[in-house]
C-alpha cells in the first residue's frame, strides 16, 4: 500500500471541493441521449486512498508499495483474526501479514505441601507469575513457547510441595512458577508457597501465595493453594484430606490437613498468542 506515486502527484491534500447536486452514482454516460459520463475526479480518489491509509497509521505499519497486503495485516492486527494456545512447549508460526501479536503468559503454580499426623496441616503452594503484552514479529517466524512440564507436585505425607515451572514466549515475555508449600509433620506449616512473578510484555502480576494451615475447632485444616491470574484461589480442605489439585492454569496446589497425606499438584501454566 502506497499513496499516489507516479509524478502526477502534490505534496499537500487539496481542498475540498463543495459538492454539485445530489450525491450519486457513476456512470458511463450515454451519448445517444445527451448524458455525459461520470468523472473521477482527484478528490473521490484521495477519500478512498486516505480511508485506506487510516488502517496503517492506526496499527504502525509502514507503507511499502511492493506489498499488497499491508490493509488487511492492519485489519487483523487492530481487530484481531487469530487464537492459538498452547499448553505444552512448542513453536509458534508466525502467520503472514501479522506484524504484531498479542501474548499471554500464566506460569505454573507450586504444590501444596503435605500432613504427617493427624495434627498437622501444610501450607498451599503458590500461584504461577502473569505477563502479557503486544510482541513485534515478523511473519514466517518461529519463536519458542516454553512450559516446562506440568505444575509442581504435591508433596508426600509430611513434605514440602515442589515450585512450578517457568512459561515463555520466546524472550519476549515470560513469567517464573510458583513455590511449593511448606509441609508438616506435626503443627501447622507456615512457610514456603510465594507466587512467582510476570517478567517483560506491558502488565506483570505476581501470583498469589499460598495460605498457611489453620487450627479450627480443634481440627487441623490445610492451606488454600494460591490464586492464579483471573483463576481465583484453589479451595482449603478440612481435616483428613489430601491436598487438591489446581484446576486452573497456574494456580497452586492446596495442602493436605489431619492425617498422612499428600499436598495438592499445582496446575501446568498456558501461553494464549493472539493477532
Amino acid at each position: 500500500m502506497r499513496r499516489l506515486a507516479n509524478g502526477t502527484q502534490v505534496g499537500t491534500l487539496p481542498a475540498v471541493v463543495a459538492a454539485v447536486g445530489t450525491p450519486g452514482y457513476g456512470t458511463n454516460g450515454d451519448p445517444g441521449a445527451g448524458q455525459l459520463g461520470s468523472i473521477w475526479d482527484a478528490e473521490q480518489y484521495n477519500r478512498i486512498q486516505e480511508e485506506l491509509m487510516s488502517f496503517l497509521t492506526a496499527a504502525g505499519i509502514t507503507p511499502d508499495g511492493a506489498n499488497n497486503g499491508q490493509v488487511l495485516a492492519a485489519i487483523r492486527q487492530m481487530f484481531g483474526g487469530g487464537m492459538q494456545a498452547f499448553t505444552s512447549s512448542g513453536n509458534f508460526i508466525v502467520p503472514a501479514g501479522v506484524t504484531k501479536v498479542r501474548v499471554r503468559v500464566w506460569a505454573a503454580g507450586g504444590g501444596g505441601g503435605g500432613a504427617g499426623s493427624s495434627s498437622a496441616a501444610g501450607r498451599g503452594g503458590g500461584a504461577g507469575g502473569y505477563a502479557e503484552g503486544w510482541v513485534a514479529v515478523t511473519p514466517g517466524a518461529s519463536i519458542p513457547i516454553t512450559l516446562s512440564g506440568p505444575g509442581g507436585g504435591g508433596s508426600a505425607a509430611g513434605g514440602s510441595g515442589s515450585a512450578g515451572s517457568a512459561s515463555s514466549f520466546g524472550a519476549f515475555v515470560s513469567a517464573t512458577g510458583g513455590d511449593g508449600g511448606f509441609g508438616a509433620g506435626g503443627g501447622i506449616a507456615t512457610g514456603g508457597g510465594n507466587g512467582g512473578i510476570g517478567l517483560g510484555g506491558t502488565l506483570q502480576i505476581s501470583g498469589g501465595a499460598g495460605a498457611p494451615g489453620i487450627v479450627f475447632g480443634g481440627t487441623y485444616n490445610a492451606g488454600q493453594g494460591g490464586a492464579a491470574w483471573m483463576g481465583g484461589m484453589n479451595y482449603a480442605v478440612g481435616g483428613g484430606s489430601a491436598g487438591g489439585a489446581g484446576f486452573f492454569p497456574g494456580m497452586g496446589g492446596a495442602g493436605a490437613a489431619g492425617g498422612a497425606l499428600n499436598g495438592g499438584n499445582g496446575a501446568a501454566g498456558l501461553v494464549i498468542v493472539e493477532w
